[in-house]
């Protein structure tokens, strides 16, 4: 396999690459510095999105109970599935750790019947802990958990980038060894020498989703100097990078089979918010998406070469120097969601010109899913028109004040107009 040969294909779908049946083991509590993650996104806990791309026979595994009006407005455009096991517990408990003391297995096999030998487990993040999991099951999980963390880490992400010729922008590596004063004074002075390349840095956490470990600086009395040494550990490292100014920021997402075949999911643009914290993905777009899919696939190559498979998505900013990759996500992530589903309605209806993935915040929290219902009544997904309509697929944080729906249309235009109502209609529900 050659770079020049373009040995990937197109394929929409990472669910269908990983058979059938599928048991969904999507516990984000999991990752890496995960305490530092739900200190900053609201709801996270109760994340559902598995739910709406499962397939009928395919099983979830979850620790909260869905809506049932979600699941019947599911069932009612053929989404999803309703064999789904809610497993109860020490709220502390991660969800691997449920399964692993509560007798999971019997259940899961009555579900899955004489398709046992043929299922496979997809996690979130395939770590340690759900390798346990899938050794009890006897499930054959779809990761590999030295791979996945190797790869996790963004610092490592880089070094092999630069192995491979892709470009990187480059870092001063920072340590905490301590809470210290001296430990503060260290990191201001790392900082100062930065911002003299672009007046503005991002420092880094290597490990960390959702920007959770991301500050970025734009003078040395920032209180988030304090911030970052006071909740790191010692022996956290930053990568303290000069910020420059993206004219796009291309997601791309991607699938390795278990015989090395690689798969091009999708490409997108992120949607960010204050600069640095994803809110959504969207397209068309208008970067170069050959010259993202032919570093991506340098990538995949390397990660081939590893014996890296299953999904994983890059992350990319685009200056006027070019394309530079940011970091990896050796797992699913959160574009793949919306992606599989615009899949599923492209193979009911064909193309979808636009779409666009977007977390939106309720007027209040306490809100159900048929609250939306009620006022989102013409705007939802009616199981046959696929443009110009909204999906919800993140439905679990609403009551804590948040939801994720896609927007469909012929153009982006359609879908900004159509996600805009959408807003304005959850107004009603103040």
């Amino acid at each position: 396999m050659s770079e020049d040969n373009n040995s990937f294909e197109d394929c929409g779908s990472f669910v269908d690459q990983l058979g059938s049946p599928v048991v969904f083991l999507h516990e984000i509590n999991t990752l890496p510095n995960f305490s530092k993650i739900i200190t900053q996104v609201e709801g996270i806990e109760r994340y559902d999105r598995a739910i709406s791309i499962a397939r009928p026979n395919d099983v979830i595994l979850t620790k909260t109970h869905p809506e049932k009006s979600y699941l019947k407005w599911l069932q009612s455009v053929n989404l999803g599935t309703n064999r789904i096991i809610v497993l109860d517990g020490n709220p502390k408990e991660t969800l691997p750790e449920r399964i692993l003391k509560n007798g999971t297995k019997y259940t899961i096999r009555s579900h899955l019947g004489n398709r046992q030998k043929k299922a496979v487990l997809s996690p979130y993040f395939g770590g340690l802990l759900e390798q346990q999991v899938s050794t009890y099951l006897d499930l054959e999980m779809y990761s590999f958990p030295h791979v996945v963390r190797k790869f996790d880490s963004k610092i490592n992400f880089k070094n092999a980038c630069r192995k491979i010729g892709v470009p990187v922008i480059d870092e001063v590596i920072f340590t905490v060894n301590s809470k210290s004063e001296q430990c503060l004074i260290a990191l201001v002075e790392v900082v100062r020498r930065e911002l003299l390349e672009t007046g503005k840095v991002i420092l880094r956490g290597e490990y960390g989703a959702s920007a959770s470990t991301t500050y970025v600086i734009e003078d040395l009395t920032s209180p988030l100097l304090k911030e970052l040494i006071h909740h790191s550990q010692p022996g956290d490292r930053y990568m303290v990078e000069p910020f420059y100014e993206t004219q796009s920021n291309p997601s791309s997402v991607w699938f390795i089979s278990k015989n090395k075949k690689i798969l091009h999911l999708k490409t997108s643009n992120q949607i960010l918010d204050e600069e640095t914290s994803h809110m959504g993905n969207e397209f068309p777009f208008y970067f170069d998406e050959q010259e993202v899919k032919r570093l991506s696939y340098k990538v995949a190559q390397h990660f081939v070469s590893e014996g890296y498979i299953g999904p994983f998505g890059l992350d990319y900013i685009e200056t006027k120097d070019g394309f530079f990759a940011a970091e990896c996500n050796p797992r699913v992530t959160g574009s793949m969601y919306p992606w599989e589903l615009v899949t599923r309605l492209e193979n009911r209806n064909g193309r979808i010109d636009a779409a666009r993935s977007e977390n939106m915040h309720m007027p209040r929290k306490g809100l159900a899913f048929a609250d939306l219902e009620r006022v989102w009544d013409a705007l939802l997904y009616d199981g046959e028109q696929t443009t110009g309509v909204i999906l919800p697929f993140n439905v679990g944080p609403i009551s804590d004040g948040k939801i994720s729906v896609l927007g469909t249309g012929s153009s982006s235009r359609q879908v900004e107009t159509l996600l805009d109502e959408a807003k304005k209609r959850l107004m009603e529900l103040q």
